[in-house]
């Protein structure tokens, strides 16, 4: 389990990756994301204020970007 959880920490997040076309994602968590602008997973979740619903949307939308 705990690979898992490593291995999807280190899931990268493009440059310029668009967070504003994520479902559900809150005003809020879109502005505190871009602001940080995070390298991967792990970062992301260290943002203040980011929460763990929001780290779920952005692995699914990342997952399915990566499958497309």
């Amino acid at each position: 389990e705990w690979e898992a959880v490593a291995r999807d920490a280190a899931v990268t997040i493009p440059t310029g990756f668009q967070y504003r076309r994520i479902p559900g994602l809150s005003a809020e968590m879109i502005e505190r994301l871009e602001a940080a602008s995070p390298d991967n997973l792990d970062q992301a979740r260290r943002v203040a204020g980011v929460t763990p619903a929001a780290l779920s949307a952005v692995y699914v939308a990342l997952s399915q970007q990566r499958a497309a």
